[in-house]
């Protein structure tokens, strides 16, 4: 008889992929927050196959401060599409000062990337929710990415 593992060790992170560049566009249903867009966008993937592409408006206090892309995707420096499923938007709390909100929505869109390994790439997310849409834009500097291992 085979074992399982709990749901929560499935969902566990596997890797953290970190690519440095410059954020192009973020936009989320609030408006337009690609001006505190940050320099580095992280691709996690998970034990259980999912993959998420979080960017940062870098401000942290009212407006949401990261923003995941997430669905069962490829590995870590693979080209190609990426199915979106859910999109996650998580902020500093209001209500306690070393927690944070997340907000999360059941999602109909896409990522798209180059290989990570192969100079300067563009990631590009799109994703339709309930609340509006989000969008994402992020061309890398080349460079070798950072790669976490959990």
């Amino acid at each position: 008889m085979g074992h399982t593992a709990p749901a929560e060790a499935q969902n566990a992170p596997k890797t953290a992929v970190i690519l440095k560049g410059r954020c192009e566009q973020l936009v989320i249903p609030a408006g337009d927050v690609s001006a505190n867009c940050t320099g580095a966008v992280v691709n996690m993937i998970y034990l259980d196959g999912r993959s998420s592409f979080m960017f940062s408006d870098g401000t942290g206090d009212s407006a949401r401060a990261l923003i995941s892309f997430s669905g069962m995707g490829s590995p870590s420096g693979a080209s190609g599409t990426q199915p979106v499923d859910h999109v996650s938007a998580a902020k500093k709390s209001a209500t306690d000062p070393g927690g944070t909100d997340v907000e999360a929505e059941d999602a109909t869109g896409t990522c798209e990337s180059g290989d990570y390994y192969k100079g300067s790439i563009e990631i590009r997310c799109t994703a339709q929710t309930r609340s509006g849409s989000f969008t994402a834009s992020f061309k890398t500097d080349g460079a070798k990415p950072d790669v976490v291992n959990f």
